[in-house]
């Protein structure tokens, strides 16, 4: 017998939900409607989405169309993990190649640094973009670190068509103001 990965059994999953939201769609359960808010993807801004991320998009896409279909409200949201130290983390990163791009030069990334060359590619698109000339600009530029990440996010969820009703930043839900 050959060996079968857990894909092949959360794809059977998937498929069983499927046939289930068509079995489910010609008989009323006679439910009390809720209103549901589903949180999936969320991935960290950090870098790429994998397959793990994706597999959890398109599971989380498929519970919230079944629980759709038997008649709840569902609301599909994206908690974007914006803010603590994963995030300055990235914000580091990036600006120390950015500062390599500005002095031409090709310094060894620091250990306490994320590795990768998607964010080296990123660094070189702020670089390019922002006609950045000297480090006192890169301040400037951190809140759009997490913002370009997002949108290659975004990208990603359209390609496997996932949508999602809202994006909350914890940066915004965590500031002081809400707290208070």
């Amino acid at each position: 017998m050959s060996n079968i990965g857990p894909f092949y059994f959360q794809s059977i999953m998937i498929l069983l939900l499927l046939i289930g939201v068509l079995i489910l769609s010609s008989y009323n359960y006679n439910l009390k409607t809720k209103s549901i808010c589903i949180e999936f993807v969320s991935a960290n801004p950090t870098g790429l989405m994998h397959i793990g991320h994706a597999r959890g998009a398109v599971l989380g896409d498929a519970i919230s169309s079944v629980l759709q279909e038997v008649g709840h409200n569902i609301t599909k949201e994206y908690y974007i993990n914006d803010a603590g130290e994963q995030i300055k983390k990235l914000n580091k990163t990036i600006l120390f190649h950015v500062e390599n791009f500005l002095e031409d030069s090709e310094s060894p990334l620091p250990d306490d640094l994320y590795p990768g060359e998607y964010l080296k590619n990123i660094a070189q698109k702020i670089f390019n973009k922002f006609a950045l000339k000297k480090s006192s600009e890169l301040k400037e530029i951190e809140e759009k670190i997490v913002d370009i990440i997002l949108s290659d996010i975004k990208k990603d969820l359209v390609d496997l068509n996932i949508n999602h009703d809202n994006f909350v930043s914890e940066k915004s839900i965590s500031s002081s103001v809400n707290i208070n």
